[in-house]
């Protein structure tokens, strides 16, 4: 009878120590990090107002682009220009299972006489022109920094038109 009480407990012992084993091998499936691949900006919104972006893909040049909201096919617009004039950069990342989906924003001069045309917030987006003018932002993914991303915007002042 000793004999099979101490299988008896050795059978359940190893039984638990398998159990326990498949329950954390399941719980590291639940723990993995899933990276930002691509960001995709959707639009930009200035006040109420959403504007579509497309992506325009030229030999030396690329990236996001506003859209003409009065044309049937893709072209770049140019925003109305006004003092202090923000708009906020939307963008989406994928997969939409990223762990972390947070960017970071960055703005490059973008001008024949490399003036400082806009600023942009790092963490939000705010995107605030200084004058008018075109100037480019990257996006960056903050759990994956190769993952970028850049939209150009043009503002353009119509008061001297």
């Amino acid at each position: 009878m000793r004999k099979s009480v101490v299988l008896i407990i050795s059978t359940i012992s190893l039984l638990a120590i398998i159990a326990i084993g498949l329950i954390f091998q399941r719980a590291k499936i639940y723990d993995e990090t899933v990276y930002i691949e691509e960001i995709i900006v959707k639009s930009v919104k200035i006040g109420d107002d959403f504007f579509e972006t497309y992506y325009y893909d030229h030999e030396t040049d690329y990236g996001y682009r506003v859209k003409d909201p009065n044309k049937d096919h893709n072209a770049q617009f140019a925003i109305p220009y006004q003092e202090n004039l923000t708009m906020l950069i939307i963008y989406e990342v994928k997969p939409e299972t990223s762990t972390n989906k947070n960017v970071t924003f960055h703005t490059t001069i973008h001008d024949d006489i490399e003036r400082q045309i806009a600023t942009v917030e790092r963490d939000s987006g705010l995107v605030t022109f200084l004058q008018d003018g075109t100037a480019s932002f990257d996006l960056r993914a903050v759990d994956n920094p190769a993952t970028t991303t850049k939209i150009k915007i043009r503002t353009k002042d119509f008061s001297f038109d």
